[in-house]
């Protein structure tokens, strides 16, 4: 026959309280006693030995867990392992300090018991809550706004290897409290949050994930601290709620816990009247425990008190022990941290001699916790069958060798990526302006209120949008409250990042009156207004006025995983997914959260996507190969997979000096002959979708005096597929013929305002010249392959006269700038700091100086720095993006840069003639896999990209979704170095890239 737990329990309470509370204790006490005593297994018959020959006084020192610091003091640890030696306690939890002095601590301590301890930690969020040198993962508020639970689980097998590698046995998680009050001083983000089915659920995968390494866990604190106001270390809160409410809501997560296996869970030191009418807190009263959890939800597991050093109960102490003791009376088997121990030893024994507790209780614990220490392994030398008294034995001790690589693993912020990627949650988009297309907004500025300091946050904003950054510390002055909405005005975007809060409701959550009022005042700006708030949802409530913030995303945490991926949100690296795991208003209710798409590049760690760190380490090792044997002195990779920046690092020095700087990943390289598809072909393709020309079209219907040439019947086609016939290039900066007057000049003059070095300037109009040298240069009349600088000189006079303004501006309006670039331009001198170019040639032809700002091709530098086959500088991040771009068919970041058909056309070998691989512009694989290649032999037929002189290199390969970008100065100090073509080093890489995807 089965009975209903619910009404069964229910006529019990109310049966048991019509009695006098100690009645009703005692009488509970004795029934269960002896139902405990004939559901006890003596299964372990070495464990019975081992107890029966203990002392009592070793069998209640079992029941203890004290408390021990990690902070690097020898005279601490000592004074503790001198307890230990003493009283023989069965456990300690660790608390704050550093991971690599808790196994310092936890290894004396293991040394001075004679049965191994117990070694436990309060680590909700991973031991990195407690030990301040590990990486910590998202609290339990940020999990809950997850919609997978793998996730979860995952993390808890994390959780669960960290505690394996610290000596950590036990680790009191998770805390299945359902926060359903916005004000609760101590669970709220420790919380999943207020759904019953959410928590259970993300509850079961955290401990699961955890126990899975062999790690055990205790879900608390029962029967559920979600709905108080009240802190418990300070003083005992009251659970308002109904038997019935807490039956289907407080409830409903331990009974799936219980359900599912967990080890142990923890009671609270929390008053509920309609459970137990007495007035003592759950930790201290048997119906809560012995009743309720034990016989009616059927509870087999050890039961942990809270901790017996908090207000909640130590308040309620007649003399030393007495907590103690109605701990166990309540059916407690481990006592957490009594306030002191040896008291609560002696108070303890004597109550077993005046039989106030029973033997028979001290020994079910106690049974229960050396059973536990067996199935961890630790009683492997101790319990036998000839077991008869207390032994010294081998104590598991922990390893300090590489102990924080072990445990500060990229694993560890892998995960931290994918959980806040997952979890940020957006609350508001008016008119859908996320994602952000920075196209749209010609001025954004973001605002950083609350920190000076947020590199990381600050970082990948600039990764998408030219930004303006502004930075407030929270306590600012109100009175520049109007000066900064002055200043502020004119921007087209306004982001406002709030940071450098805290997770206390009291303390509103650290974001300060000031801070409120702004946010109120900017939101009236006329542009876009952007709300990032890096604090606890809750903290919304305090914002009375943002209904004209334009889009509101919630971040959860300030941690650096948070600060990466909020920006990727916000301009579409990643879609908007977290959903509320509590209820802010009506408006934004519990599992509410918009949902975005995709549509620029992501930052992702490389193991996200599947690929293992030794890849990396051999595109490291061949980096570092090709600077040893100086085919250059320095580079920059950058590799993008499935729409995700996963690698992108810098190497080696400006030059070969050991003094020059080291090459960082905002340095930008003269990227030579990559301007021919990242400037004159983009143009190009642009002007098509435009209608201005036709492919086959004589360029000389564009350009009208070459009717007059031998170049009147070129077509479009053949120059962008090298197939005109034209010459190599033109020599026409050693100009024995040009003698109309001199060249160079050292000073600016309105004669001579071209730069081409340092000092150097050349004739304004010499570009004439130039072109006169081109128009008569000859013509190879047979069709065929001839790599030709010229016929773009001549597709960047079409572009230019045809948009009216030079290429490098018409490449940065319609291209650059919109695509958010901030690392690439024409004249780098005049767009960055000289410090950040990275070096050339040594050029002792006619500049007889270190190039260095400057365009290292001799006929681009003479007709001002701006060419169609080179000019461009880069840094290899905003390559990566313009491959990115055309992978994805024209579009980028929500806006489309050029028709899909054109860039089908342009990166297509049919493009070409007939025995040209050639596309428009771009480089192509060859038809044989026996012909010479421009890149990798596994790259697709359907690739395309380019190489430049100076050793730089760009591929995208549509059908492995990769784009592949490699820069150096090769040049530096003499273009005649070709050891990185002979030993193709670009090439071996991007093979490499291939061996590992395709597996």
């Amino acid at each position: 026959m089965k009975f209903n737990l619910k009404i069964t329990l229910f006529l019990f309470i109310i049966v048991v309280n019509m009695l006098s509370p100690a009645q009703a204790a005692k009488r509970k006490i004795h029934a269960k006693v002896q139902k405990t005593e004939n559901s006890i297994t003596k299964t372990y018959t070495s464990v019975e030995k081992l107890l029966q020959s203990m002392t009592l006084e070793q069998k209640i020192a079992q029941l203890i867990v004290i408390r021990s610091f990690a902070e690097n003091d020898s005279g601490y640890y000592a004074d503790i392992a001198n307890t230990i030696d003493k009283y023989q306690y069965g456990g300690v939890c660790f608390f704050k300090g550093l991971a690599s002095e808790m196994v310092k601590a936890s290894n004396l301590y293991q040394s001075k018991a004679k049965l191994p301890l117990l070694i436990s930690i309060d680590g909700e969020w991973g031991p990195g809550m407690r030990l301040t040198d590990l990486w910590t993962f998202p609290r339990q508020q940020t999990l809950g706004a997850l919609q997978k639970d793998s996730l979860v689980y995952k993390m808890g097998r994390m959780v669960g290897a960290q505690c394996n590698r610290l000596g950590i046995h036990f680790n009191y998680i998770p805390s299945v409290d359902i926060n359903n009050n916005p004000n609760n001083p101590v669970i709220n983000t420790r919380s999943f949050g207020e759904d019953k089915y959410n928590v259970a659920n993300k509850s079961i995968a955290y401990f699961k994930g955890m126990n899975k390494e062999g790690v055990l866990g205790s879900a608390k604190h029962f029967p559920g601290h979600g709905d108080t106001d009240i802190d418990s270390h300070l003083a005992t809160p009251t659970i308002n709620h109904s038997f019935a409410y807490m039956d289907t809501v407080d409830l409903y997560p331990f009974k799936k816990m219980i359900e599912m296996g967990v080890n142990s869970i923890m009671v609270g030191h929390l008053g509920t009247p309609a459970l137990d009418t007495s007035g003592a807190p759950a930790s201290l009263s048997p119906l809560l425990i012995d009743t309720l959890l034990r016989h009616t939800l059927g509870f087999k597991g050890l039961v942990f008190t809270d901790g017996l050093e908090m207000n909640g109960v130590t308040a309620l102490a007649k003399y030393p022990g007495e907590v103690e003791v109605r701990a166990l009376l309540a059916g407690n088997d481990i006592l957490l941290l009594p306030l002191n121990p040896p008291a609560a030893i002696a108070a303890i024994k004597q109550a077993v001699e005046d039989t106030l507790l029973s033997l028979e209780k001290i020994e079910n614990s106690c049974r229960r916790i050396l059973n536990c220490k067996k199935e961890l392994g630790l009683l492997v030398d101790i319990v036998k069958e000839d077991t008869s008294s207390l032994t010294k034995a081998n104590k598991i001790f922990v390893s300090p060798t590489n102990l924080l690589n072990d445990l500060n693993t990229i694993d560890v912020k892998v995960l931290n990526n994918q959980i806040f990627a997952q979890a940020t949650t957006l609350l508001k988009n008016k008119n859908n302006i996320l994602p952000l297309i920075p196209s749209l907004y010609p001025k954004i500025a973001c605002l950083h209120i609350g920190d000076t300091n947020v590199g990381a946050y600050e970082e990948m904003l600039s990764n998408y949008a030219q930004i303006d950054h502004y930075y407030l510390h929270k306590n600012f002055e109100k009175i520049k409250i109007d000066s900064i909405k002055m200043r502020l005005a004119p921007y087209d975007l306004l982001i406002m990042s709030i940071t450098n809060t805290n997770y206390a409701p009291s303390k509103k959550y650290g974001i300060t009156s000031q801070s409120i009022e702004l946010v109120d005042s900017l939101q009236q700006l006329p542009g876009v207004c952007v709300l990032n708030l890096f604090a606890s949802p809750y903290s919304l409530n305090l914002f009375s006025n943002i209904q004209d913030v334009d889009a509101i995303v919630v971040s959860y945490q300030e941690l650096p995983a948070s600060l990466s991926i909020a920006p990727q949100i916000l301009f579409g690296g990643l879609a908007a997914q977290g959903k509320l795991p509590v209820s802010i208003s009506k408006e934004w209710p519990v599992g509410y959260g918009l949902s975005t798409s995709t549509s620029a590049l992501a930052y992702q760690y490389p193991q996200e996507i599947g690929l293992p760190a030794e890849l990396f380490a051999k595109i490291d090792s061949l980096a570092i190969l090709g600077i040893h044997e100086a085919a250059y002195p320095g580079c920059q990779i950058a590799i993008a997979k499935g729409g995700s920046i996963v690698y992108q690092k810098a190497f080696g020095r400006y030059t070969y000096d050991s003094l020059s700087p080291m090459v960082n990943l905002d340095n930008v390289y003269d990227v030579a002959s990559l301007t021919k598809v990242i400037s004159t072909t983009l143009a190009m393709m642009k002007l098509y979708d435009e209608k201005a020309y036709q492919l086959d079209e004589k360029l000389s219907n564009k350009i009208h005096r070459l009717r007059r040439t031998n170049k009147k019947n070129i077509n479009i086609r053949a120059l962008l597929s090298h197939q005109a016939g034209l010459k190599a290039s033109v020599p026409i900066y050693i100009d024995s013929f040009y003698k109309k007057e001199k060249i160079f000049s050292h000073r600016k003059s309105e004669q001579y305002p071209i730069q081409i070095a340092d000092s150097l300037y050349v004739l304004k109009d010499y570009y004439k010249h130039i072109r006169e040298q081109m128009d008569i240069s000859k013509v190879d009349m047979t069709p065929k392959l001839v790599y030709s600088d010229v016929g773009f000189y001549y597709l960047q006079e079409y572009i230019e006269n045809k948009t009216d303004v030079s290429l490098d501006v018409y490449v940065r309006d319609s291209f650059y700038k919109p695509l958010g670039l901030t690392h690439i331009s024409y004249l780098p001198i005049q767009h960055f700091d000289k410090n950040k170019i990275i070096p050339t040639e040594n050029d002792r032809v006619f500049r007889q100086q270190q190039i260095q700002g400057f365009v290292h091709d001799p006929s681009v530098a003479l007709m001002g720095g701006v060419g169609g086959a080179a000019g461009v500088f880069s840094n290899a991040h905003d390559l990566v993006v313009i491959g990115q771009m055309l992978m994805q068919n024209g579009c980028y970041g929500g806006r489309r840069y050029i028709d899909s058909a054109t860039i089908q056309l342009f990166t297509s070998a049919d493009f070409s003639p007939s025995n040209n691989r050639r596309g428009g512009g771009f480089d192509k694989p060859p038809f044989q896999s026996d012909q010479p290649t421009p890149t990798a032999k596994s790259a697709s037929l359907e690739s395309y990209g380019h190489s430049g002189f100076t050793g730089t290199y760009m591929w995208v390969d549509p059908k492995s979704d990769l784009v592949y970008v490699f820069l150096s100065n090769r040049v530096c100090p003499e273009a005649n170095n070709k050891k990185l073509m002979q030993m193709n080093l670009r090439t071996d890489i991007q093979e490499l890239i291939y061996q590992y995807i395709n597996k």
